[in-house]
């Protein structure tokens, strides 16, 4: 036996001999088996006047008292110093693991003398009598509790006043059995909850619940024999309602299976079950052996998510024979969403907004209000221009899932922008290329700058005309630059420029131009990883630098091309380490691709990677 103590104030009661059969008790209490945690009411009967008392009780193994709460025999009514009628509630006080309880009553009290005057008598007493809810112990239960008993050692005093002696009203002690119902035995219909949907739903999957909805839960039931009637009770969780039905449309709604002649009706019972019971007058079968037999419609409370329970238990059905059948309870799942995954903005609707907002997320811009945990859509816990793409999908296909693919392997497809110089004062433009095999929508890059440098006026080539394309310097002196298409438009081509900025040198420039954190997405959400690149910038420049700067190496897929500001010699290499060279006049010179794949083309020290078909 574990012992539980349960302290209230300190009440001094007189040790005086015990006297009369007054006592606390809690009586015998069957509960069902499905049940984790029962609340049981604690009794009292008083042979005089009471002003306090104390208990200590223990419990078997496989019960946990959780908390304690007042009844309403703890209130008590009394005349006040002006002879009106008030109240009091006795404060009930315990200790950390809730074993030792003492409570008194302190406030004074009037009574009537024989003349009809009032008189003190002092503190408040419960009368002499029988009291049904003095306080209730809830209590958490185990697995494996079948029965026990708790057991509880109680003391009273009635304290002094006016009319009467100091004495100990009692010290007994009473026990009370609680016992767990064993599971129903033998092959009895099988009753199911079906999938939840929401009604008249205006966001996402009608299966995605959110908190506030109100919901149509389907019930389902496998029979071998004929059924005629049935009754069961139904347990919500905490804050969930049913809704009220009316002669058009009744709450619960029957199903096809069910005929014309079938009754179905609903009541509250104490214990806060939903009783529901169906019969045919003229024991008319339930159509079928398997199929949905009923519909529930439950308001969610708002402000609640997470995981949740429907109970239907106490299942009895009756055949056709008149055979009663008890069967097993069943549990549903319900899983109630704190928000709807991709409305970033909370409007309870994924919207385009939601892909402006998440997109201005991505970019810095603080946007208020924005759920981090909706916009995530991938649930890497960082927003990237990837979510902006998933996000953008499901406004464009609402009832299709799709989330991320996994991130792409090692591939050959790249960024990359040529050298460039720029002395105090000058402006230039920058050009990043994109050769490619894979078919991208987005992406999303931090550029860097050195010292000495401003970048503006950002803006796509024809290869993306589809898109946008935003920039916006994040507060650690990154810029961060995203493009995407509302479309999922794809970006055309594979290979060439992919976007423009300008550079101004505010003074003496000399460094790298960092573009990193590279991400590029694909059309079906997959997202590539992609090298970081730097862009060698130079206030001064010798003549070869000049001709490497100006020479540019790139392809169309089926060819090399260069062009080149005077003739010089070119390498070829393959990934076999074979190689050749071709002599290239100045200006541009198409060279037919000799193989396939990934070459390397050397010209003025100068190495490009390009991607041959």
């Amino acid at each position: 036996m574990k012992k539980i103590l349960l302290y209230i104030m300190a009440l001094t009661i007189a040790n005086v001999a015990m006297a009369g059969p007054s006592y606390f008790c809690i009586e015998d209490t069957e509960f069902p088996h499905y049940k984790h945690e029962i609340t049981v009411p604690v009794k009292a009967h008083f042979d005089g006047r009471v002003s306090g008392f104390q208990i200590e009780v223990t419990y078997p193994e496989g019960l946990t008292p959780t908390s304690i709460s007042n009844g309403r025999d703890m209130t008590l009514s009394y005349l006040d110093a002006n002879g009106e009628r008030n109240t009091v509630t006795a404060v009930l006080r315990h200790n950390e693991d809730l074993s030792l309880l003492m409570t008194a009553t302190t406030v004074g009290g009037w009574d009537t003398d024989g003349n009809g005057n009032l008189a003190e008598y002092g503190v408040v007493k419960w009368e002499a009598g029988d009291y049904e809810e003095m306080f209730f112990l809830t209590l958490s239960v185990d697995d494996s509790f079948e029965s026990g008993k708790i057991h509880i050692s109680a003391k009273t005093g009635a304290g002094t006043d006016t009319r009467g002696e100091t004495v100990t009203r009692c010290q007994s002690s009473k026990s009370g059995t609680i016992t767990r119902k064993p599971e129903p035995d033998g092959e009895h219909p099988i009753f199911t909850f079906g999938q939840a949907e929401v009604v008249n739903c205006e966001h996402g999957d009608k299966t995605d619940v959110l908190h506030g909805d109100t919901i149509i839960v389907p019930v389902s039931m496998t029979n071998d024999e004929a059924i005629t009637a049935f009754q069961a009770d139904l347990y919500l969780p905490e804050g969930f309602q049913l809704v009220p039905g009316n002669e058009e449309n009744p709450n619960p709604l029957s199903s096809d299976r069910m005929s014309n002649d079938h009754e179905l009706y609903t009541n509250v019972q104490e214990d806060g079950a939903i009783r529901m019971l169906c019969y045919s007058p003229s024991l008319q079968a339930i159509t079928g052996n398997e199929g949905e037999l009923f519909y529930i419609t439950i308001a969610t409370p708002y402000g609640q998510w997470g995981d949740f329970e429907l109970n239907l238990s106490n299942i009895r059905v009756t055949t056709t024979s008149f055979v009663e059948l008890n069967c097993g309870e069943t549990i549903g799942a319900l899983n109630v969403l704190e928000y709807l995954k991709g409305d970033a903005n909370n409007s309870r609707k994924v919207t385009v907004t939601d892909v402006v907002v998440t997109a201005q997320h991505v970019l810095g811009l603080d946007p208020d209000p924005f759920l981090f945990g909706a916009a995530d859509m991938n649930e890497d816990s960082e927003i990237t221009v990837t979510d902006v793409v998933l996000i953008a999908n499901k406004v464009l296909h609402p009832y299709k899932s799709m989330m991320r693919a996994p991130e792409m392997g090692e591939n050959n497809d790249a960024l990359s922008a040529d050298d460039i110089l720029l002395h105090p004062g000058e402006n230039r433009t920058v050009s990043i290329e994109l050769n490619n095999d894979m078919e991208y929508t987005a992406f999303q890059f931090d550029l860097l700058l050195p010292d000495g440098m401003t970048a503006s006026n950002f803006r796509l080539t024809d290869r993306a005309g589809y898109h946008e394309l935003d920039a916006n310097m994040l507060s650690d002196g990154r810029q961060r630059v995203m493009c995407y298409s509302a479309q999922l438009s794809p970006i055309s081509g594979n290979h060439g420029g992919l976007l423009t900025f300008d550079v101004t040198a505010t003074g003496n420039v000399d460094g790298d131009i960092s573009v990193e954190g590279i991400e590029m997405v694909t059309t079906s959400c997959q997202t590539v990883a992609m090298d970081s690149i730097s862009i060698n910038v130079r206030g001064e420049m010798t003549a070869a630098q000049e001709l490497t700067d100006n020479l540019r190496i790139f392809t169309d897929g089926n060819n090399i091309i260069v062009e080149s500001p005077v003739s010089q010699k070119v390498v070829i290499s393959d990934m076999m380490g074979r190689a050749f060279s071709v002599n290239v006049d100045a200006g541009r010179t198409s060279i037919p691709a000799q193989t396939t794949g990934v070459v390397v083309v050397t010209a003025n020290g100068k190495a490009t990677k390009l991607m041959l078909k």
